[in-house]
């Protein structure tokens, strides 16, 4: 296991890591810590600029991450969701200001095409 992702580390007997966010959520699983991963997984890809519904307290611009927080509808194209916004809503930072984002019904969302360390699922939106 990578030791940069101790924090979302579960037993097996759940379904490991990539499944944790199924039995916690908040500080327990989420303290931003994929927000480096999410903008390699950008600029892998191409991706200049995202949708994104984040759990913490860093204003994810700091990264180098040009998003958008979906008002409404969400627009066709890429979507990131912390884990943590399943569970429960959550005050994110929206380009300096705080906005209530959550809970995500993930299962309107589909199957992710992308996992970020565990704790960010990327969707293509259509």
């Amino acid at each position: 296991m990578d030791p940069s992702h101790y924090l979302t580390y579960f037993n097996q007997a759940v379904g490991g890591a990539s499944r944790g966010y199924r039995y916690a959520s908040g500080s327990n699983l989420d303290w931003g810590q994929d927000l480096q991963g999410l903008k390699n997984f950008m600029q892998a890809e191409g991706v200049q600029k995202i949708q994104l519904l984040y759990f913490g307290s860093v204003d994810p611009a700091i990264y180098g991450i040009d998003y958008e927080v979906p008002r409404g509808l969400i627009q066709p194209g890429l979507l990131a969701v912390s884990v943590s916004l399943y569970h429960l809503p959550y005050a994110m930072y929206d380009h300096g200001l705080f906005r209530q984002v959550g809970p995500v019904d993930r299962d309107r969302l589909g199957t992710p095409i992308h996992t970020v360390g565990n704790t960010i699922h990327v969707y293509r939106i259509h």
